[in-house]
């Protein structure tokens, strides 16, 4: 009867063994896929960037091609064909939700100021623009939108990471922001600093828009002049002129001047020119009749990078963090200037016109033309019904 009873217990134990095994087996399973399946996701559409020194491995592993590879590839492209399909879906899901973080910062009664942020690959720029962002007053009553180039996970922690500011995460379309024609759209980048009275001075420009330039159609924060960096004289100034890409630097569009960039929206993306403030100048004086831009004298926007398309010397991002301390020293040494009371005066008009010069090209692919059309046509079938010209 004991030998029995201890035979019993040995196969018990072995059951409750292999049962436990069996569970932490499917555990382990459940928390891989879990955690594969959050990674993608954390990743938001990790899509593959050009490498030289990878494309030169392809390029020679192409060479040696045999039978067996090429059936690897055709295995290949159906796995390719089958991510794209799940970044389609997921894609999709996103518009759909159209999830707001930190959305009870958001109010529509006091959110006029749309920040838009062109975001390249450049994270050290991102750190400290948003580090800089938090020192801009009112910040937390704007809507901050930033536009990716490249999509990476770790870019995407560090937006995803704000609390100061609501964000949409979106690839197409803000639900929120339809129907309001009373916004107006900042345009930034990365390595964009911006002074901690710049939304302060962009209201007070729009208050006394009617005194000051009745017929300006754009604020610019920015200033490329010499003068831009004098704040004693000009801290309460600003500059008026027609509109030219140069005057680019922090500008903003508002409803009006979108719809009337709709309007031609043919001849703005079929200008043979890879700069859009370029195709822009086109229609301004070619279609808007040279559009008058009000701009601060002392410049609210810098520009601190030097890593861009139109820079042909080396980056460095050390000497570029040095750039953002010595901005930063800048607005602090003049911070008296900051956040003028008393009404804007002007300080230069000028009566000149810009010749339109040569384009400068690199816009040339039907399929760049037919994306441009694409935002500006509510319906993108409507695309294929538009002449591209070549």
């Amino acid at each position: 009867m004991f030998r029995f009873i201890r035979y019993r217990c040995i196969i018990f134990r072995h059951i409750i063994f292999w049962l436990f095994i069996i569970i932490m087996m499917k555990l382990t399973i459940i928390i891989y896929y879990d955690l594969q399946q959050q990674s993608i996701d954390s990743s938001s559409l990790a899509l593959p960037f050009d490498d030289s020194k990878l494309n030169k491995e392809k390029k020679q592993t192409l060479l040696n091609l045999t039978t067996y590879q090429f059936q690897s590839i055709n295995t290949t492209i159906i796995i390719n064909r089958t991510t794209i399909e799940y970044y389609r879906q997921y894609v999709q899901r996103k518009n759909h939700e159209q999830l707001m973080y930190n959305d009870y910062l958001f109010s529509s009664n006091t959110t006029r100021y749309i920040l838009l942020v062109q975001v390249h690959t450049r994270v050290v720029y991102l750190k400290k623009f948003i580090e800089m962002l938090k020192a801009v007053q009112t910040i937390n009553q704007t809507l901050l939108i930033f536009s990716h180039d490249f999509i990476d996970p770790q870019i995407n922690i560090l937006i995803t990471n704000i609390k100061f500011v609501p964000l949409n995460f979106v690839f197409h379309s803000i639900n929120v922001l339809q129907n309001r024609s009373d916004l107006l759209v900042l345009l930034l980048e990365e390595d964009f600093y911006l002074s901690p009275d710049a939304l302060y001075f962009l209201k007070k420009m729009e208050d006394e828009k009617q005194r000051l330039c009745p017929e300006c159609l754009i604020y610019t924060l920015g200033n490329l002049e010499k003068t831009g960096r004098q704040f004693n004289n000009l801290g309460s100034k600003v500059s008026i002129a027609y509109w030219h890409a140069r005057y680019n630097l922090g500008m903003t569009i508002s409803y009006s001047l979108w719809l009337s960039i709709v309007q031609y929206a043919e001849e703005f993306c079929n200008v043979d020119d890879y700069n859009w403030d370029w195709s822009l100048v086109y229609l301004a004086q070619k279609r808007f009749n040279y559009p008058r831009v009000m701009w601060s004298s002392s410049a609210r926007v810098i520009h601190l990078g030097s890593c861009g398309t139109h820079h042909k010397k080396t980056c460095s991002n050390q000497s570029d963090i040095a750039r953002w301390e010595e901005t930063d020293k800048f607005y602090q040494l003049n911070r008296k200037y900051l956040f003028p009371t008393n009404p804007l005066t002007v300080h230069a008009k000028y009566e000149a016109r810009r010749p339109l010069k040569q384009t400068n090209g690199g816009w040339s692919d039907l399929r760049d033309r037919q994306l441009c059309l694409s935002f500006a046509l509510k319906n993108p079938k409507d695309i294929s019904h538009i002449n591209i010209k070549n």
